[in-house]
């Protein structure tokens, strides 16, 4: 497969975004840096988890029985790994603070690990969403999607807005 840069309109409108968001995004790097530091040396407790616990993959039976779904990559990980996308807002659900209490009941939470988890998963976002963007070949209308998904979590109250609210609590 060949990889070609793309000298087109989403590329434009990607640098200049990315340029007119450099501060947050080197906030969010910086400190996903600081926080992993504080925490490197902390015991904590690995549990199974699923690790893209989302809206999308939880299913609720007529039943009640809840059901999730879309086991591709479970990992070995803190329960905060799982429970940062409760009320992490991604893709705009779950995006209300302390939401995670409804679904896992009263559970103790390491502030810090949750905030790392949350900067860590959104950094990694920026890099994926960007190389996507830059690097593909895929379809404009594909990637004008994908390049309003990025820029949502910049929007207000949205992921960024939330992780930047985690490490203040």
């Amino acid at each position: 497969m060949e990889i070609v840069l793309l000298d087109d309109e989403v590329a434009i409108k990607l640098m200049s975004f990315m340029k007119e968001h450099a501060s947050a995004i080197f906030k969010l790097v910086d400190r996903a840096q600081e926080l992993s530091q504080k925490l490197k040396d902390m015991s904590t407790k690995f549990v199974l988890c699923h690790s893209d616990i989302h809206g999308g993959n939880v299913l609720i039976s007529g039943n009640n029985h809840i059901y999730i779904v879309d086991w591709d990559d479970p990992i070995m990980a803190p329960k905060e790994r799982d429970l940062m996308f409760i009320g992490g807002g991604v893709a705009n659900v779950w995006n209300k603070a302390h939401e995670e209490e409804k679904g896992y009941g009263v559970t103790e939470i390491n502030a810090a690990m949750l905030s790392y988890y949350r900067h860590e998963r959104i950094v990694e976002d920026i890099a994926v969403y960007g190389q996507e963007l830059l690097m593909t070949t895929a379809g404009g209308a594909d990637r004008e999607e994908m390049f309003k998904q990025f820029v949502s979590m910049f929007e207000p109250d949205g992921v960024i807005d939330i992780a930047f609210r985690t490490d203040a609590s």
